[in-house]
């Protein structure tokens, strides 16, 4: 009969102990991560109310009762608000681990709502070129959308930051698809021009020039967590 093997524990030198001993001074377990549908109720909440604060600060335009008796524009409105939720679910999903890919799905289903806002303006409301009429704020439309969508931006963000987002630059993009999907619904509210190249150019484009600058802000801001252990950069969204 065969005697068992005998395996010997081979000693760590004083040193390793030493090491983990300081290593480990002050750690403390971390917080549990709040569930995605809890971050992004309380989201919506701080959104609504920033909404409403834009639209104090940016009256309603004076044919606002006549536009929201068209279908489509009744469409347009939803397809932007709607894309900001979804967007903005996406973009915690993306911030929490083993949740990415369905955040990333969210997210490049917000911008197809926000494409389908252009569609909808494009092929059923009448637009004409030349067309812009001077609203209530001196303020340029895009301006109105930076401000606006940032204010919203940052409680989403800060939100964010409180996970442990992988892709950081994935979450900050769906964040500042959210906001300034916002944002545009805002200056739709508000702006009353039909000109085509004035919608495109200062309603809808800066939602994706605007989303990808606060992409690389993302970068650095959701990313805290992780710099203790990797100095490596990451790259664009999605």
């Amino acid at each position: 009969m065969k005697k068992p093997i005998k395996t010997q524990t081979v000693g760590m030198p004083p040193i390793h102990g030493q090491m983990v001993e300081r290593l480990s001074r002050g750690l403390r377990p971390l917080p549990a991560i709040a569930p995605p549908w809890a971050q992004w109720s309380l989201w919506a909440v701080m959104a609504a109310f920033f909404t409403g604060m834009a639209l104090h600060w940016f009256p309603l335009r004076a044919d606002l009762r006549e536009n929201l008796a068209l279908l489509p524009f009744d469409g347009l409105l939803m397809c932007l608000f709607g894309g900001a939720l979804l967007a903005a679910w996406g973009a915690v999903e993306s911030s929490v681990p083993a949740e990415e890919p369905k955040g990333r799905r969210k997210i490049l289903a917000a911008l197809g709502l926000g494409c389908g806002a252009f569609i909808l303006f494009l092929l059923f409301l009448p637009w004409q070129m030349g067309h812009y009429l001077d609203h209530t704020s001196r303020l340029p439309c895009f301006v109105v959308v930076l401000v606006s969508g940032s204010l919203i931006w940052f409680p989403l963000a800060f939100l964010l930051s409180k996970n442990a987002p992988l892709n950081p630059a994935r979450a900050g993009f769906g964040a500042g698809v959210a906001a300034f999907l916002m944002g545009s619904a805002i200056i739709t509210l508000h702006c009353d021009s039909r000109d085509l190249v004035h919608i495109l150019v200062e309603h809808f484009l800066p939602v994706l020039a605007y989303s990808y600058l606060v992409s690389w802000a993302g970068i650095f801001w959701l990313s805290r967590w992780k710099r203790k252990f990797s100095g490596r950069k990451q790259g664009p969204p999605i």
